[in-house]
């Protein structure tokens, strides 16, 4: 099977004029007693209805696409100049099926004013792409308002990041709405990013 492999040591932060916090990171790790519903993102399990330390829930997307498509294992990786990663990572197979998306619990967010800031960063590794598209790309990440389990794709995804086929090796891009920028830099397989959006 082609894998792609993501560590999502995840961080969402919500900034204003003023200042800003770090509402929200998933280490993809054992929660179970450090919130009351928290989950044990038991490496195999598919990435969603897991519940990290925060109150953070996974919900199930494209639930009828088939079996998991995102799992979690004990894989994780590390970026110079970045804290040394803990916890887990999830892995996104190039089966289709299900995926996930997590609602916060955290009010910081979930009240965010209209015209705020939010942004999200990832530690990201690719080592097969045979099954990237050469042509138009594949997103597998950025924001989108629903909640709750839902059986197909979600509608409204901004700050989408791409992965396009290159080679031998591919490229970075970024979708605000319905158009793509791709970074010129050719990525080769293993190298280990760091993505801010």
């Amino acid at each position: 099977m082609k894998k792609v492999f993501f560590l999502l040591t995840f961080l969402l932060s919500f900034a204003t004029a003023s200042f800003a916090i770090l509402p929200c990171y998933e280490p993809f790790a054992n929660s179970v007693g450090l919130f009351p519903t928290g989950t044990a993102y038991a490496p195999g399990s598919p990435g969603w209805h897991q519940t990290n330390a925060q109150g953070d829930f996974w919900y199930e997307i494209n639930s009828t696409g088939g079996g998991p498509a995102i799992y979690l294992t004990n894989f994780s990786l590390s970026y110079p100049g970045l804290p040394a990663s803990t916890g887990n990572a999830i892995v996104l197979t190039n089966a289709s099926g299900s995926g996930m998306r997590m609602t916060t619990a955290n009010p910081q967010i979930k009240e965010t004013q209209s015209g705020a800031k939010v942004y999200y960063s990832m530690i990201v590794s690719l080592p097969n792409i045979a099954s990237l598209s050469s042509s138009t790309g594949d997103y597998c990440w950025g924001f989108n308002n629903g909640s709750g389990d839902q059986t197909g794709q979600p509608s409204d995804f901004h700050a989408r990041v791409y992965f396009k086929k290159n080679g031998a090796g591919y490229q970075l891009g970024i979708a605000r709405t319905s158009s793509v920028a791709y970074d010129p830099t050719v990525h080769s397989t293993n190298e280990t990013l760091f993505i801010v959006a």
